[in-house]
């Protein structure tokens, strides 16, 4: 993964179909936050695995786009839990980009995953 993803903010990730093996570019909505107020220690923690957790929401997003997901589940790493979650992306329908000269296709829904590092509570649950 050349790239990374911020933690407790929303980007538009862009997926092109020669690296994804699917057959459009396609674009999606992922948000990560965490699950509590952010300080250092939430901070510390993410760093930690934020490569990971990139690459498994971009992934997570790549199957869906195959394959329909729950639209909440929870996976667990070794020092973190994720709670994601996916809703129809309204505003995604209105936008139209491009790819240099290739339309590029929204993906129907936006994702939401929730950073939990292990031993910390999830304040919102």
């Amino acid at each position: 993964m050349q790239f990374v993803l911020p933690l407790n903010d929303t980007q538009l990730v862009f997926l092109p179909g020669d690296a994804t093996g699917l057959s459009e570019i396609y674009a999606a909505q992922v948000t990560i936050k965490s699950s509590q107020a952010q300080n250092v220690n939430i901070l510390c923690a993410y760093m930690l695995d934020q490569r990971d957790i990139t690459e498994l929401a971009v992934k997570l997003v790549i199957t869906h786009i195959r394959t329909p997901l729950p639209a909440h589940f929870t996976i667990s790493g070794d020092r973190y839990t994720v709670t994601a979650t996916h809703k129809r992306w309204n505003y995604g329908k209105k936008l139209q980009m491009k790819w240099g000269e290739t339309k590029v296709k929204p993906c129907k829904d936006k994702w939401t995953f929730v950073f939990c590092p292990e031993g910390l509570k999830d304040e919102r649950e």
